[in-house]
């Protein structure tokens, strides 16, 4: 994937590369931004165990653990 990448970009690499259920759903999460590093995408998903990013997944008490996929 190359950078600076929209939204779409991540989610369409996790079709891609045959992504689990979590991590598209954390991407689908993200707000619709342009990322220009990886770092950023990183930086997004950082505050997806808290409360704000679970509400915005649908969830509540889950966590998704492990390190990010873009790193």
């Amino acid at each position: 994937m190359s950078y600076p990448a929209s939204k779409q970009d991540p989610v369409a690499a996790t079709g891609e590369n045959d992504a689990d259920d979590n991590v598209r759903s954390m991407l689908d999460a993200l707000p619709d931004e342009e990322d220009e590093t990886p770092a950023a995408v990183n930086k997004g998903l950082g505050g997806m165990n808290d409360e704000e990013g679970q509400e915005r997944r649908g969830e509540r008490s889950r966590s998704t653990g492990g390190p990010s996929p873009f790193s």
